[in-house]
């Protein structure tokens, strides 16, 4: 093995690692590399030599030098082999007289001196395993006296497994030496992965590499054993742990055989659990055998690591090879009492999940069960549930059928990890408590089949029947519970009053859940009580407060601790927020992050999956986008919606009513009916009743049928007040104007739309749910001149359906400017691209838009575009280019009238009814930057998702020299910079939300003038670990400074800010 390493066979030149240690040669002579064996120590030096010595060389030391005086005759024969011309007068009179022992040390320090003065190359002298020698006596004071002789041209290089023990560098010497550690030593990844593709050069796919990777801990013995196994394999099998221990038995037999000669039985049990503490090895042998072998181990560096906690543990190849070694040398009985006296162990320092992986290990369940019944509140108080429930997985059937706080223990932790396969399990235990008389055991249970019904399976009249079991329980045990239980108890009953629909009271449960959550620092479930405070909140149609707790939400993301559908729920209850407030890009985002990180997930839950496209729905209604309503609708057959829980296809048919009945289709209305006798059949008249009839009203109303229509409608206008009925409440009366106005009753019209837009402002909702765009456009026409609600429905109708209002209050479109990139204005489906708008057209454009406001006193136009022209010429040329500009809208646009969008009053140009992309790129930009220095990461991340479907490019490209459009192109710049800032902030909070890569690649090179957007990006590409990357930013980077002339001296010190920590 070590061969292969030192031949560089199969192993390139590290070039990097050693040219760090260049700059050490400069004022070191003795270096010092220690490590375990096979960990490339010799290699390393020897390559470390030839690199900055002109000469190398390598003494292996070996048992017989243990003899001072055979260590001297030796050690000056290498030297007389490698300079045949040297010879030592000292060394040759000992040698012809016989070496006296105690005369080394001055011999070798002579023989040294000599041999420094003959030389006339810098040399350097490898000892190598030179832990085989005794750590104190004549030949350790000889190896000290050797290396005072370093300096000048000669240096030393001593291996060694030992990090401590054998001290030959001490006192003086110290300040001459420098250590090269096991760290240093292990590969890095990206010379792991040109290892690995230099040896598996013929191997089509590299399975699991990076599994080995981590299991070698970067070392290089392993590493190419490993390798060279699979390479040579006839199977080709793919990596596991087990393949790669075997490989590496060559290698672990020798260090063992070498450096212990007995009593390694005892610690092959060790080997059977991930770290141990002395306390153990004393329980497991009090003879302290066991204890010498570990100290002999960790003092020779024998794959073996012990932490500031006085836990050691092996290195992961080498316990997988112990592993094997136990299960071959250690019988049963001795495997089960190993694994019981570590759980006693554990048991002690309330360690669960180590005592309940070591009894299951010693399939001692009955004790298991004890353990779980008399500590079940630490079941609760584990923050990692997933862990938990792959160790209780563990467990057979046949012992769970037979169990009961067993089974409550894996249904709970479940609950955090695979809802989906829980109800059977609390089930079974709720029978078995019930029975039992167990008031603890049959709550903690009922509170587990309300949260799957709740949250999984949406079977409204189970979820109703625990509901009402927990509250009739609570009362009953409430002396029995431990806090923790009580807050679990306390959370899920507010779970159920926020699936029916009952704010006040959740808010209430949730408060008390909260409160002892935070007493016992349990991070889950308190992050899990702010999803249920989202909800509850916004049954309240209480915006501010979900927003403060999705803003907690949002803070957790980035955790690597909590299950997948534990993640499921907190990215759910965004979602739910964003549906409901009409923040339809941030919901787009949102939605994103479930389709690519939870699909299996969402197809084993049917209500999560219909959840998900219920919020898409809204989307898809909200805008309009009836195609896209008609994809998501179209998986919905009948017998997908017979599966669904009632209230779900209730829903999901309400929302195909209104999606065919805007295409005229009759069979709109049977699915209007449906949700509604679903509705009534399944007993769930009090659940958000409003919403179907509001459908069906709505339905009714687009297919013509008025009569039904207003029957629905004036159903759900009138529902029990509550505020989330109020939004339903508001689409009802904004169908009825629409409905009135189709008749012809304006009067009607107009009161029912200002019903609409008055219980808008009063729940602060901007979207209402099934309410098409038409319908909305109709309610805006009749409230604009309402002097109370002017205001609200003007910036509405702009910022949500494109609709702006003349002098006279009568609707008109919004015409669009894009400015980023490629320039177009656009009116509904109708544009001028930048062929038509080009030459003092373009100019013009350019300067009303990066002027306040979009106005500028026209005399300055027509210095920017006839400088030279005297002032009544500067006139006549502006007055025309301005009614050949109005033409060309009006032309293109249908006889639109272009005095609604440019006008010119009192010698003031301006432009109105306009959207830009840049001006609302910069202050979606601005919003969002105040949001995320305030930590309202959800409105931050709302802006975001809005910000980057604006940014194209940069503002009006190639228009130069002007300079109120170059103050302009610069305050997009800086919010393009700011936005990609902020993404990789919030990156940390949200992984999978935003990737600034896509603009780096894109856009980097035209900003490459910008230094806050290079540091930015390779701050970026360091934080993802991509080298390569780094490398060639900084190679275009240097590239570029060099073109703009900037000096050496210059450019090395703006390079040092890209890469200096500060800057991270």
């Amino acid at each position: 093995m070590e061969s292969q390493i030192q031949s560089g066979h199969y192993f390139h030149p590290r070039e990097a690692k050693i040219s760090a240690l260049v700059p050490r040669v400069q004022s070191k002579n003795i270096f010092i590399l220690t490590g375990p064996p096979g960990c490339g120590k010799t290699w390393f030096a020897g390559e470390f030599g030839r690199v900055c010595f002109d000469r190398v060389i390598t003494y292996r030391i070996t048992a017989a030098d243990k003899n001072p005086a055979d260590f001297c005759r030796n050690f000056y024969g290498e030297l007389k082999r490698s300079s045949p011309k040297f010879t030592s007068e000292s060394a040759e009179k000992a040698l012809s007289g016989g070496i006296d022992p105690l005369e080394t040390e001055t011999l070798l320090n002579d023989m040294l001196r000599e041999y420094k003065k003959a030389i006339r190359y810098r040399k350097l002298i490898i000892l190598d395993d030179i832990h085989i020698l005794p750590s104190i006596g004549v030949t350790a004071l000889g190896i000290t006296s050797m290396l005072s002789a370093a300096g000048g041209l000669l240096s030393f290089a001593l291996c060694s497994t030992r990090n401590s023990g054998f001290q030959p560098v001490k006192g003086k010497l110290l300040k001459s030496s420098h250590v090269i550690d096991e760290d240093y030593l292990k590969l890095s990844g990206e010379e792991f992965r040109a290892l690995s593709a230099q040896m598996l050069e013929d191997r089509d796919v590299f399975m699991g590499l990076e599994r080995l990777r981590t299991a070698a801990e970067g070392h290089i013995g392993c590493i190419v054993a490993v390798l060279n196994a699979m390479r040579t394999s006839d199977s080709r099998s793919t990596y596991s742990d087990t393949f790669a221990a075997g490989a590496c038995d060559a290698l672990f037999s020798s260090a063992i055989n070498h450096h212990i000669n007995k009593d390694f039985h005892n610690v092959l049990a060790l080997s059977l659990i991930p770290s141990f503490s002395p306390q153990l090895t004393a329980k497991t042998d009090p003879t302290g055998r066991t204890d010498k072998v570990i100290q002999q181990m960790l003092s020779e560096n024998l794959f073996l690591y012990k932490s500031r906690e006085n836990q050691f543990r092996f290195h992961g190849l080498f316990r997988e090879w112990l592993k094997a070694e136990a299960s071959a040398r250690l019988s049963e009985a001795e495997r089960k009492k190993f694994y019981e006296t570590a759980a006693d162990l554990e048991a002690e320092k309330k360690n669960l999940s180590a005592v309940a992986e070591y009894l299951i290990q010693a399939e001692n369940y009955d004790r298991l069960e004890d353990y779980i019944q008399k500590n079940f509140q630490d079941v609760i108080l584990a923050e990692s549930k997933s862990g938990i429930s792959d160790i209780l997985a563990g467990v057979p059937a046949d012992v769970y059928r037979n169990k009961a706080w067993l089974p409550l223990a894996f249904g709970h932790v479940l609950l955090s990890v695979s809802p989906d396969k829980t109800r059977d399990i609390f089930l079974q235990t709720l029978d078995t408590f019930t029975a039992y008389g167990s008031r603890v055991g049959s709550i903690i249970s009922a509170c587990g089949l309300l949260s799957f019904y709740c949250g999984i399976d949406g079977n409204l009249k189970e979820a109703e029947r625990y509901f009402g079991s927990v509250r009739t329980m609570m009362s009953d045990a409430c002396d029995e519970l431990s806090e923790p239980v009580k807050m679990t108890v306390c959370a899920t009953y507010a779970q159920g009053c926020v699936y029916f629909a009952d704010g006040n009271t959740a808010i209430e449960y949730l408060n008390r859940a909260l409160s002892i959550a935070e007493k016992y620092h349990i991070e889950p479930y308190r992050t899990f009580i702010y999803t249920l405070y989202v909800s509850a909140y916004l049954t309240l149609c209480d915006r501010k407060m979900a927003e403060k707790y999705c803003n907690m939400i949002i803070l957790k993301l980035g955790s690597d601790r909590d299950g997948a559908f534990f993640k499921l729920w907190l990215v759910s209850a965004m979602l739910y927020f964003f549906a409901l407030t009409g923040q339809f890009a941030a919901l787009h985002t949102i939605m994103s992050i479930i389709r690519k990180k939870f699909r299996l997930h969402l197809e084993n839950s049917p209500r999560l999956l219909a959840f998900a496209d219920v919020c898409e729905l809204e989307y898809a209604l909200g805008c309009g986008k009836m195609d896209y309503a008609k994809r998501i609708l179209k998986k919905y057959s009948e017998s997908i919606l017979d599966n669904l829980p009632e209230h779900a296809s209730s829903v999901i048919l309400s929302m195909k009513a209104i999606t065919l009945a805007y295409e005229c289709d009759d069979s709109a209305a049977a699915a209007a009916e449906m949700s509604i006798k679903i509705r009534q059949t399944s007993e769930i008249n009090s659940f958000f009743p409003a919403f179907s009839e509001l459908a069906a009203g709505g339905a009714y109303t687009l297919l013509g049928n008025y009569k039904k229509a207003m029957q629905h409608l004036i159903k759900a206008a009138n529902q029990e007040r509550h505020p989330i009925n109020d939004n339903a409440a508001a689409g009802a009366h904004a169908y009825l104007s629409y409905l009135h106005n189709n008749i012809g009753d304006r009067v009607k019209a107009r009161e029912h739309a200002v019903f609409a837009v008055r219980l808008m402002k009063k729940t602060g909702y901007l979207h209402l749910s099934s309410v098409l765009p038409e319908v909305m456009h109709n309610v805006f026409s009749y409230t604009v001149s309402e002097p109370l609600l002017t205001g609200f429905v003007t910036e509405t109708a702009f910022s949500r359906l494109d609709i702006a209002f003349d002098k006279h209050l009568r609707p008109i479109p919004v015409m669009h400017v894009k400015t980023l990139d490629n320039i177009s204005i656009s009116v509904g489906s109708f544009s001028l691209d930048c062929t038509d708008i080009s030459g003092h057209f373009r100019i013009m454009l350019a300067v009303i838009l990066s002027s306040p406001g979009f106005t500028i006193d026209q005399e300055q136009i027509q210095a920017y575009l006839w400088p030279e022209s005297s002032r009544e010429n500067a006139r006549r040329s502006f007055d025309n280019l301005l009614s050949r500009f109005r033409k060309m809208i009006s032309d293109t646009f249908g006889g639109l009238d272009a005095k609604n969008y440019i006008t010119l009053q009192n010698g003031m140009l301006r432009l109105s009814n306009i959207s830009c992309d840049a001006e609302r790129f910069c202050t979606v930009m601005k919003s969002a930057s105040d949001c995320y220095g305030r930590g309202e990461y959800v409105l931050c991340a709302s802006y975001i998702s809005e910000a980057e479907l604006l940014f194209t490019g940069r503002f009006f490209p190639g228009l130069n020299s002007v300079s109120v459009v170059e103050h302009k192109r610069r305050e997009v710049d800086v919010a393009f910079i700011s936005m990609l800032r902020i993404m990789t902030g919030l990156g940390s909070f949200m992984p999978d939300a935003f990737n600034p890569e896509i603009f780096f690649a894109r856009c980097l090179d035209m900003y490459m003038h910008e230094n806050d957007m290079v540091i930015l990006a390779y701050r970026y590409y360091a934080r993802k670990g991509k080298t390569q990357k780094c490398r060639e930013l900084i190679n275009t980077y240097s590239s570029y400074l060099a073109k703009e002339g900037y000096s050496g001296q210059e450019a090395a010190e703006l390079i040092y800010l890209i890469k200096s920590a500060d800057s991270f």
